[in-house]
Parts: C-alpha cells; structure tokens; sequence
C-alpha cells in the first residue's frame, strides 16, 4: 500500500506499472487526505478493492447447496451499480454492468 500526498498521475503510474509489471505484485494507491480523515465508508472501500487485488470476494450470492441446484441449469447472473457525484456537485453518473453466464 502507498501513501501519496496528492492526486499525482505521474506518481501513480510509476507505482503501479513498477508493482504490477516489474515485480508482478498487486498494489493499492490511497490519499494522505483521505487516510487522515479515516471515514469509515473510505476504509471500507480500499479494504475491498485490497480484497479483491489480491484474489479474495467480500460477498456471496447463494448458499453452497443453493448454488448446485441453480447452476444444473443454464444461468444468467447480472449485477449493475450506479455512482452518482456528491450532493452539491455537478458531475456526470457512471454506471456498470457485468454478466456471468454458465452454459
């Protein structure tokens, strides 16, 4: 994990295309600021980007039983979310959309 004062790009890049192509090891940029302020909702986010680096899932859909019965079948699973700009700002949406699907 990195620490970095300021929203640097050319920092950023550095770290990441060292880790990620040089050494072969994922890694997780954070700002100072952010850190400071410690917010919960923050914390949580980078644990979960964290998680997800490094192989691991924070969730799951269906009981281990419940799931043997469902995927017999042909399945479709969509998942969908949307990121809105804080109150106060006006900024675009983004929103995503993944699709899994056993055949």
């Amino acid at each position: 994990m990195f620490i970095l004062m300021d929203k640097n790009s050319f920092v950023y890049g550095k770290i990441k295309r060292f880790c990620e192509c040089k050494l072969g090891i994922p890694s997780q940029c954070v700002q100072y600021a952010h850190v400071q302020k410690a917010q919960p909702q923050y914390i949580s986010n980078v644990l979960i980007k964290f998680i997800a680096n490094l192989g691991g899932f924070t969730n799951t859909a269906f009981a281990q039983q419940t799931v043997k019965g469902i995927l017999d079948n042909t399945t479709v699973v969509i998942g969908a979310d949307v990121s809105h700009s804080p109150p106060g700002l006006k900024g675009p949406s983004m929103a995503a959309m993944t699709v899994s699907m056993n055949l």
